[in-house]
């Protein structure tokens, strides 16, 4: 889903399935986007897609997510906002490291690091 130049745009309640990063792609001046309560699925080339694949991918994320004890961080950017964009809202979606966004012109609320 891609946005160029978009204002006070929500972006809110979807099942966002792909094969690839950049499911959200905000591009030159965006501001006040409302992005929020979305179910971000990334999945592999091999794998079929439909309801019962999303229901399964859902209780493995769901599993994933409270097996803690062997997590090891990502090096991953899960948030880029374009310099150029400006009064964007993002929060509880990803940590403060993951995160690529100038936070003196965007408001950000990080979720937790594991272990932190």
């Amino acid at each position: 889903m891609r946005l160029d130049d978009c204002a006070r745009c929500s972006v809110t309640g979807n099942r966002l399935h792909s094969f690839y990063p950049g499911m959200l792609d905000l591009r030159g001046r965006c501001a006040e986007n409302l992005v929020f309560a979305n179910h971000v699925v990334a999945m592999t080339e091999s794998a079929a897609i439909g309801d019962d694949a999303a229901d399964s991918c859902f209780g493995a994320q769901v599993d994933a997510m409270l097996a803690t004890e062997r997590a090891v961080p990502l090096d991953m950017v899960a948030v880029k906002v374009d310099p150029s964009s400006t009064g964007n809202v993002v929060l509880d979606t990803a940590t403060d490291a993951q995160a690529d966004l100038d936070r003196s012109v965007n408001v950000f609320r990080p979720i937790p690091a594991i272990g932190a």
